[in-house]
Formats: C-alpha cells, sequence, structure tokens
C-alpha cells in the first residue's frame, strides 16, 4: 500500500471538529502496524513454500543413484600420513 493511500482517510479525520492529535496518532500508528504485520506474513508464507520446496528436492535427491559407479581396482584408497601434506614447486 502506498504512502498516500492510506493517507485519504486521515484528510477526513481533519474535517471532523472533534479530531485530536491522539486520534492522529491511533490512526497512523494502527495503519502501519497492519501494514507491517502483512508483510511478516507474506515474508513468512514464502519462506515456509521456499522450505517445502527445499526439503522435497533434498529428499528426491537422496533417492538418485550415480549412473557411472567406479569398478574395484579403480578405487583409491585415502592414505591419512602423519607429517600431513607437502607441496614441491618447481619452476620450468
Amino acid at each position: 500500500m502506498s504512502e498516500s493511500t492510506w493517507q485519504i482517510p486521515l484528510l477526513v479525520l481533519f474535517k471532523s471538529s472533534s479530531t485530536c492529535l491522539g486520534s492522529i496518532t491511533v490512526y497512523r500508528t494502527s495503519v502501519q502496524s497492519i501494514i507491517c504485520a502483512s508483510r511478516g506474513l507474506v515474508t513468512t508464507t514464502k519462506m515456509t513454500f521456499q522450505g517445502i520446496f527445499l526439503m522435497s528436492a533434498f529428499c528426491a535427491s537422496l533417492k538418485l543413484k550415480p549412473r557411472l559407479e567406479p569398478r574395484d581396482g579403480d578405487a583409491v584408497d585415502y592414505i591419512q600420513q602423519p607429517g600431513g601434506v607437502s607441496l614441491d614447486v618447481k619452476w620450468v
């Protein structure tokens, strides 16, 4: 809701002779609270649907099997050495 559309009823309040600063403040605060709550609701709804979509994609990915599986002889075992890893660089 744009700023100018919610100020139109505020102009009607000004025409009334019994309008005071407190009633204007209550009106403006209540409108802002409604707008803020609506935005929060929309954001929460979007995040809920995104979570549902991502969870279903994750569950579907758990059922996938790789097309290519290495043969037993091609697999390389990981050997952890106690000294760590070293890198030798030679300039050519």
